[in-house]
């Protein structure tokens, strides 16, 4: 959800006709957050699954694979708006469906049609393998299994259409501090055993595990803050904007 918010904004900027700059900036923003979500559900995978019912946290390892697959998708769905928001042949009164073929927009939406009937095909085979297995994980997990290997094939192409429109690169020395927050927080969940935490009563043990994702939580925004110049820059530019924007402080002083 996150990433389609963040997304939304960068259409609006590609329709005023956006640079790489803004496609970094949006990246930033979009790795800033869901590093330490991804991080979470990687290494809460097994009190989540408790948390619905303890009988399914053997299954666990499926939250690893879709919490990937979202991961990798947000990262997609900063592609997508590049595309559809630079894109001009829907906006010609007559096209030839000659052009729109040849268009980009028309590329990326039958790159995107191809990718999921891969995944429902490779699904499908996969679930019949499992069948005789009898192993109610393995056939819950062909289809999660599935869209990853699929969204993995097809991501290259997507990354290409959208770098055909806007020659951007991925601001790594900016998302660097990021992943070196989430590998702190991912050392407090080990450190603190969160991974072990099975959720049988949610008022004994709920607030156990909030109390760890909050520890990790903090611990991640302060290692983000010590080595990352724009988060500082970004959120002392937040506080300037709801002082005066929100607030209006400067003018009533």
């Amino acid at each position: 959800v996150y990433g389609r918010a963040t997304a939304s904004g960068l259409y609006a900027r590609m329709l005023r006709g956006g640079s790489a700059r803004d496609v970094e900036e949006i990246s930033r923003l979009y790795f800033a957050v869901t590093l330490f979500m991804f991080v979470t559900i990687l290494c809460l995978a097994y009190p989540l699954m408790s948390l619905l019912n303890p009988v399914y946290r053997d299954a666990y390892w499926i939250v690893l694979i879709t919490g990937l697959f979202a991961f990798i998708q947000g990262v997609v769905g900063i592609f997508g708006p590049i595309v559809s928001g630079r894109e001009e042949v829907d906006l010609k009164p007559d096209v030839a469906v000659k052009d729109f073929i040849k268009s980009r927009l028309f590329k990326w939406s039958s790159t995107s049609i191809t990718m999921h009937v891969v995944g429902l095909v490779f699904g499908t085979i996969l679930l019949l393998i499992f069948m005789p297995f009898n192993n109610i994980i393995l056939l819950a997990s062909a289809y999660p299994i599935s869209w990853l290997i699929s969204l993995c094939i097809f991501t290259p192409r997507f990354y290409r259409l959208a770098k055909s429109v806007v020659d951007f690169k991925f601001p790594w020395r900016d998302i660097m501090p990021f992943i070196i927050a989430s590998l702190c927080s991912a050392l407090c969940y080990l450190t603190l055993g969160s991974y072990s935490i099975i959720v049988e009563s949610f008022w004994r043990d709920m607030p156990i595990l909030l109390t760890h994702v909050i520890i990790a939580g903090i611990t991640y925004f302060a290692v983000s803050y010590a080595l990352s110049p724009w988060l500082r820059g970004f959120l002392k530019a937040a506080k300037k904007f709801v002082l005066t924007e929100v607030f209006r402080l400067e003018e009533a002083s």
